[in-house]
């Protein structure tokens, strides 16, 4: 992405240094994510930044879902949105959206598997 004004271009890269966060603890936290200029959503390796998609008020992951647990179609995000764009583009976003919210939720089992061996652990010992 190349930004003409300086301004603007000095405020984002702080703003995406202050806000930088590479654990997404929870499903909630996933939905709240920033798509753009965010180091956890990348395609080709590198942030992204649509205008045409910000111009229409895409700004979070969430804004990709149809519920909580399903990500909106290609069709259904261009309906939606009313937004002109590329079938790769979109796919490009969503399978980085799907490969995060696996490994939240591979963090999570991990998290919930230790807890509760923990637990057994304490109470085996009580």
């Amino acid at each position: 992405m190349h930004i003409s004004d300086a301004f603007t271009t000095e405020i984002i890269k702080i703003w995406s240094e202050i806000s930088y966060d590479d654990n997404i603890t929870s499903t909630e936290n996933l939905l709240s994510l920033p798509l753009w200029q965010n180091s956890l959503v990348r395609t080709g390796n590198k942030p992204i930044y649509y205008k045409s998609w910000s111009s229409k008020g895409i700004q979070n992951v969430m804004h990709l879902m149809k519920d909580a647990d399903n990500l909106l179609s290609f069709t259904e995000f261009r309906e939606r949105f009313d937004v002109t764009t590329n079938f790769l583009v979109y796919h490009g976003v969503v399978s980085r959206i799907k490969l995060l919210r696996n490994v939240t939720e591979n963090q999570n089992k991990k998290h919930r598997n230790f807890s509760t061996f923990v637990e057994i652990d304490w109470h085996t010992k009580s």
